[in-house]
């Protein structure tokens, strides 16, 4: 008979078939760039967060996705949305400098070249629903909602759970059993 921890490792190992599926085809995972991983771990981040009703204008206004300064995915990012729908909804990537209105996105992810702004950019975040994404160091514990941290040459990320309640998002609790650290 199964144990719960049996049955919660078997739903964590979906989880993560179901975030690396869109990367992964007949062994062409070796030549995937560590970009690319990020690319479609950004993207899949959406099946797991819920949003309040009120971020989205309408029922068929798309998930945006912000990419704020120096863009190190490349075309990765637009491979990884093209054809891609949640709830109905279109996934849109747009490329936005640090100083434009970023609480119309659904995501930001924020580049290691906003570093020394990133305070300026997560400050007017803060009270909106906004998933906020980086690479960067610290990125949590400066506020951020996820970071992307490599363990073992491996993508893995953490969460920062405060950060998400605050800003009305629920993350899922699948996800959560995935991150390294949840802060």
């Amino acid at each position: 008979m199964p144990t719960l921890r049996n049955i919660a490792v078997l739903q964590a190992l979906a989880l993560t078939g179901t975030l690396l599926s869109s990367i992964v085809s007949s062994g062409a995972a070796a030549a995937t760039s560590e970009y690319e991983v990020k690319a479609a771990f950004l993207v899949n981040f959406a099946k797991f967060v819920e949003w309040p009703a009120s971020v989205f204008g309408s029922a068929a206004a798309p998930v945006l996705i912000g990419v704020v300064g120096d863009d190190p995915f490349g075309r990765g990012i637009d491979d990884a949305v093209r054809g891609k729908f949640l709830d109905g909804r279109s996934i849109t990537v747009e490329r936005v400098d640090w100083r434009e209105d970023l609480t119309g996105f659904q995501i930001v992810f924020i580049s290691g070249s906003e570093q020394r702004r990133l305070k300026d950019i997560l400050r007017p975040l803060e009270s909106t629903s906004v998933l906020t994404v980086s690479d960067m160091g610290d990125f949590c514990r400066n506020g951020g909602v996820i970071a992307f941290v490599s363990v073992d040459q491996r993508v893995r990320f953490e969460v920062n759970g405060a950060a998400a309640r605050r800003q009305g998002l629920k993350v899922s609790s699948k996800l959560l059993s995935l991150a390294t650290t949840v802060y």
